[in-house]
């Protein structure tokens, strides 16, 4: 059975989302020297060689800013766990779809999710809602 893991993040301020991905600290480079990103409405995932990030970014940024939701899959440059990170319209919540080399509490299938929040730390606030779920 497959697995689907999740945490949504919802604050009480505008996020900046290079702001973000610059905290969390975590790569945005694949094994194979490529970058996946969301900039569309149909949810099709583009990917581009690495030496295109700062252009990447700044397309995130605009559509971002312009209420639209983007994403990036982005890797825990660690133990190589990754996640697809998305920015809703709000410009209040993130949703991490836990789905890379998925974190596990030992001798379960049960995400591991405060290893998960451990590294994400540097962006969560007091003032904010964390959801983390879990199906499958």
């Amino acid at each position: 059975m497959s697995v689907q893991a999740s945490i949504e993040i919802s604050f009480n301020e505008d996020l900046d989302v290079l702001s973000v991905l610059e905290k969390l600290g975590w790569q945005y480079i694949d094994d194979s020297g490529k970058i996946s990103f969301l900039i569309n409405d149909d949810f099709e995932w583009e990917i581009c060689e690495s030496n295109n990030l700062n252009a990447i970014k700044k397309m995130l940024k605009i559509r971002f800013e312009t209420n639209n939701i983007t994403g990036i899959i982005i890797f825990n440059k660690k133990g190589g766990e990754g996640c697809l990170f998305h920015f809703m319209p709000s410009k209040q919540e993130i949703m991490m779809l836990i789905s890379i080399s998925r974190k596990k509490i030992s001798y379960t299938n049960t995400t591991d999710f405060s290893f998960y929040l451990g590294e994400i730390y540097q962006i969560i606030k007091s003032d904010c809602q964390i959801i983390c779920n879990q199906i499958g």
